[in-house]
């Protein structure tokens, strides 16, 4: 069975091009716009993995990752924080379902593909 993306950004272009580019590599992906519909999705989906922008409309991505991470239902979901913050991505190293993985925008693909390959594919 294929490992589930769920990835949530509130660029719907960047969001798109993400989940192609997991799907061309052999994972499925979910693509949400919104922090509020990322909470839905993360309980719905069953993800394996949440690639999450912070800055984001509805609820903002920290709310979402401290959501997340205090659900019995999601905390065990390994998630990947985005943002064009390098303060944010200072901070965000301690939620404990990030465990420290923040990339800042712009990142290369293959560096977020190597990430996410070795979170679900050991």
């Amino acid at each position: 069975m294929k490992k589930k993306i769920l990835i949530a950004d509130d660029e719907p272009g960047f969001a798109e091009s993400l989940g192609q580019l997991f799907r061309i590599h052999g994972f499925d992906s979910v693509v949400v716009n919104d922090g509020e519909r990322c909470l839905e999705a993360a309980v719905n989906e069953h993800p394996d993995l949440v690639l999450l922008d912070l800055v984001m409309p509805k609820i903002h991505g920290w709310e979402v990752a401290g959501r997340l991470c205090g659900n019995q239902a999601t905390c065990d979901v390994p998630v990947i924080l985005l943002t064009a913050s390098e303060t944010y991505a200072k901070q965000a190293c301690d939620l404990k379902n990030v465990a420290g993985r923040v990339l800042t925008k712009p990142f290369p693909f293959d560096e977020l593909l190597r990430i996410v390959r070795g979170l679900l594919l050991k």
